[in-house]
């Protein structure tokens, strides 16, 4: 590592890929670890000491640097109560956690009423619901960008506090006319989140407080969910609601004019993805159950089982085209060992006419998409030929190398390739 190198770990599937414990593989040389996106909708686990926890909000550390530095970037969605209840499992595993945190103060809260909202948008889209978490953090994020959000900052000075979430819940009120409004209370949300936000008190900063520091420090950026995810470039309307990719990384810090030193793109070596939205690979028989079954791909957030398929190929080079990735690390691949045979979609076809490319992420949203495969020999472990071959087969098409391979769930389950 060089000093005051930055690196940025993003996702370039729908999320799911393994960051968490990646992040926290590389972490451990570094001084930062920055979340600058997402919000307690993420779910990265890793293992501490072979604990399992898992990451919501708190950035995915490493436990061999006890001065590393953690921040909760301007660009994160908060729950203060679940940050809380984050903070304190983990501390049960490593100390001084609290200590080393920096949450900016102009992040955006979710509260009480933006879960209501979530769970009332979901129900009246009917068959068009996108399947959120029902965590609030869409409705969060529409109220930061209709600019009656309610930040951190505001904590400082209750009468306007109390002014601000009583204009929310009359809004909100008038909008959504259901039970669960009326029984909202402006005076006991703000008591309560000044209760909590107590905690966190010597954690608040400004980012005059790191700027300079992290410009001049090594930093990892962690990214959250996946490209296929992202509000922009993702499989809209079936995404989250804040940034995926490296771009959104000064915006959710504040760091302008960042240059990076490497971005690694992460992709699980078969995909996954939670909730509704296109999926031409998906697999509805009993080889998809297996994979469900034996990768252990349920969600870390929700618990809810994952839809499975086969890797595809076209939705890849979109993905790292996007996010601008340097290098490659590779999931989960272990998972597919003893299979005869490894289908990769190479190619769709659409009304007799086929792509080998996608440019408009529109497209995805006919039905009329049937994946075009091309079959691998399978391995029976990783150091078997044909893992190699395969390994190689995906550097030629996707134009990236595959730098990392990830081999279990523990945070040193790694190797690298030469």
């Amino acid at each position: 590592m060089l000093k005051g190198q930055k690196i940025a770990i993003l996702g370039l599937q729908w999320g799911d890929e393994g960051k968490g414990k990646v992040v926290s593989y590389f972490a451990k040389d570094y001084d930062w670890i920055v979340r600058f996106s997402g919000g307690p909708n993420a779910g990265h686990t890793v293992y501490y000491g072979g604990k399992r926890f898992i990451h919501h909000l708190l950035p995915s550390f490493s436990k061999d640097n006890s001065s590393q530095k953690l921040l909760i970037g301007s660009g994160v969605l908060i729950d203060l109560e679940v940050l809380k209840e984050e903070v304190e499992s983990v501390s049960k595993i490593i100390s001084n956690v609290k200590d080393r945190l920096y949450i900016d103060k102009k992040a955006n809260l979710i509260l009480e009423y933006h879960k209501i909202v979530d769970e009332l948008s979901e129900r009246l889209k009917g068959n068009k619901a996108i399947g959120t978490t029902k965590r609030g953090v869409g409705p969060a994020q529409a109220d930061k960008i209709n600019r009656i959000g309610v930040r951190i900052e505001d904590l400082e000075n209750e009468k306007l506090l109390l002014e601000k979430l009583e204009m929310n819940i009359r809004m909100k009120k008038e909008l959504w006319k259901d039970e669960k409004m009326d029984s909202l209370d402006s005076k006991k949300i703000m008591d309560s989140l000044l209760k909590t936000a107590e905690f966190f008190k010597d954690n608040f900063k400004s980012s005059i407080d790191y700027r300079d520091e992290i410009l001049n420090s090594s930093v990892l950026f962690e990214g959250t969910q996946g490209l296929l995810l992202d509000i922009d470039f993702g499989t809209y309307p079936y995404v989250t609601s804040t940034s995926c990719s490296s771009g959104g990384i000064s915006q959710g810090t504040g760091l302008a004019n960042l240059k990076l030193d490497k971005i690694y793109g992460v992709l699980k070596a078969y995909t996954t993805r939670v909730g509704e939205g296109p999926f031409p690979t998906e697999d509805k028989t009993e080889r998809g159950e297996k994979l469900r079954k034996v990768g252990g791909e349920f969600g870390a957030t929700t618990g809810r089982p994952r839809r499975c398929g086969w890797l595809d190929l076209l939705l890849l080079r979109y993905a790292v085209r996007y996010s601008g990735v340097d290098s490659l690390v590779l999931t989960k691949a272990d998972i597919l060992n003893g299979i005869e045979k490894i289908p990769v979609c190479v190619a769709y076809e659409i009304d007799g006419k086929r792509y080998e490319d996608i440019d408009d992420m529109g497209l995805l949203l006919t039905n009329k998409i049937k994946p075009i495969y091309e079959y691998m020999d399978g391995w029976k472990d990783l150091k078997d030929v044909n893992f190699e071959k395969y390994v190689r087969f995906l550097e030629d098409q996707l134009g990236v190398s595959i730098e990392v391979v990830s081999t279990g769930p523990e945070t040193n389950d790694v190797f690298f390739r030469v």
